[in-house]
């Protein structure tokens, strides 16, 4: 998955499956409250062949309905040898 992959991914489970209010978030499925899974994400470069990367890992905060979904799991984003550079500095 690459960065702006993940990025839409984020945007459309919050628009598509949660309601909020100021209180809290909620599945718009079950009514239950949206819970958050801090999760493994290997960085990868895009330009490269299959998951190949610097082997850095970020913890990324996964929301997800703990009723209707499973738990979020390690994953990887595949970002470009550019945008690595610039961060790792």
């Amino acid at each position: 998955m690459t960065l702006p992959e993940f990025n839409d991914a984020m945007l459309a489970f919050m628009l598509e499956h949660t309601t909020h209010d100021e209180a809290d978030i909620r599945c718009v499925h079950c009514g239950s409250g949206v819970a958050q899974q801090r999760v493994a994400i290997s960085i990868h470069i895009l330009e490269f062949s299959g998951c190949t990367g610097p082997g850095e890992v970020a913890w990324l905060l996964v929301p997800y309905c703990p009723a209707c979904e499973p738990v979020p799991g390690p994953g990887c984003l595949h970002v470009p040898l550019i945008l690595h550079r610039a961060v790792a500095k």
